[in-house]
């Protein structure tokens, strides 16, 4: 998610899904009403700065969740694509420690079949 104003909206605004370590927070958007739209979806990844006090370690968290979204997002395609809206997510990393892929994956998983009920 490239546009700053729209993570502050989805931060300020969105409704919020947890389970530990992952919290998504998500808005959605009629298209009717947004004329600048590119993507049905946009997602974006936060992780504290407070808490990693490297980049190296933000990098590898963002990189296993990007590999455990692209495993998983075909929970949401089927409701978000044939919606009328457009749907921006923000996937936040909770933990103080460094997860594995297993863990990522499972909680991605979890609060995905998650979203996917709350989204119709």
């Amino acid at each position: 998610m490239s546009l700053k104003i729209n993570v502050m909206n989805v931060m300020k605004y969105g409704k919020l899904l947890y389970n530990f370590p992952i919290k998504i927070k998500y808005i959605s958007i009629d298209k009717n009403k947004s004329t600048n739209y590119v993507k049905n979806k946009m997602v974006g990844i936060l992780i504290k700065k407070q808490i990693f006090k490297k980049a190296v370690h933000r990098n590898r968290i963002k990189r296993l969740f990007r590999s455990a979204y692209l495993l998983n997002k075909y929970l949401l395609e089927d409701n978000i694509n044939n919606n009328n809206k457009i749907y921006y997510i923000v996937f936040i990393y909770q933990g103080s420690f460094l997860p594995t892929f297993k863990l990522i994956n499972c909680s991605l998983n979890k609060i995905c079949s998650y979203l996917k009920f709350f989204v119709k």
